[in-house]
């Protein structure tokens, strides 16, 4: 049994992992809010603010870990919170990180960014997720590309990056594909990218839990990939629309529908050659959009 500590472990990504770890580990939970229904009296929950140092020193004590999962940093000054507040350091640390830490056109391997050589500003202010940055704002991709060389930096080869694409789920608190399947069923159109035969990468939650799971009993450390079979946006419209039973209506610009906010222009796959190696497979995304609407 191994002493976990994560970070962001009430709502999706994080609750999965949560429910998938806590039968065979010693848990602790740090959340803001006050501790969720599914959280049993077998893990630890602390309430406290993750991306404050006072709030999180007060909350994690002298106490150490052999595991800690990072699922909500995003930037190196909320990077340096954590490191600041511990003690003692694990012996093994991993964030979830994202796709967007790449930049140009895929498919993109591990190679393509390296955080150990990368700089980071203490001082920059994060945008919202899924918003566009302000004046003074830095992206969400830049952010958790300095989180991830903040992390680098401080933790060394204890430290594992695992960068995933758009996660499908039930409790996908964004509803980004259930948005799509909604538009599908009400004939709303959807403004996609011109390019219909650009590849993406998505991921279904449980595959996600699986792989951090996987990794948290592995001695892999480093960048690494993790994401379904790539398909292009015209197999992704194909799928949604067989899920709705209705064909899902393609708009000729914004005037005319909704931006989708599941695609870009480019090809934004990844490679996930390094995570097959490990020996680690996931489910046919295809599939998974049909069972999570039929």
């Amino acid at each position: 049994m191994k002493k976990i500590l994560i970070l962001g472990g009430t709502r999706f990504i994080g609750r999965n992992l949560t429910l998938r770890l806590k039968e065979e580990n010693q848990l602790t939970i740090v959340g803001r809010s006050n501790k969720a229904d599914f959280i049993d009296e077998s893990v630890e929950y602390l309430k406290a603010d993750r991306h404050n140092t006072e709030s999180l020193s007060k909350a994690l004590k002298d106490k150490s870990w052999d595991i800690i999962f990072d699922n909500i940093c995003y930037s190196a000054k909320q990077a340096k919170v954590l490191v600041d507040s511990l003690k003692n350091l694990p012996k093994k640390f991993i964030m979830i990180s994202t796709r967007s830490v790449y930049s140009g056109e895929g498919p993109f391997v591990e190679e393509d960014f390296n955080p150990f050589s990368y700089s980071y500003d203490l001082n920059a202010n994060i945008a919202v997720p899924l918003e566009k940055p302000k004046i003074n704002e830095i992206s969400y991709g830049e952010g958790k590309r300095q989180a991830e060389a903040y992390f680098a930096e401080k933790f060394g080869d204890i430290a594992t990056f695992v960068r995933f694409p758009i996660v499908f789920g039930e409790e996908d608190y964004t509803k980004r594909l259930h948005n799509h399947f909604e538009a599908a069923i009400t004939e709303n159109p959807i403004y996609f990218a011109k390019n219909l035969d650009a590849l993406q990468s998505y991921i279904y939650v449980n595959d996600a839990v699986k792989v951090l799971e996987f990794l948290s009993k592995s001695d892999f450390h480093g960048p690494i990939n993790a994401a379904s079979n790539p398909i292009s946006i015209k197999e992704l419209i194909h799928w949604i629309s067989l899920a709705a039973n209705n064909k899902l209506i393609i708009a000729n610009n914004l005037n005319e529908g909704e931006q989708s906010s599941l695609t870009t222009e480019l090809d934004s796959s990844l490679n996930t050659s390094k995570l097959s190696e490990l020996g680690v497979e996931m489910r046919n995304i295809k599939k998974v959009i049909c069972e999570l609407f039929l």
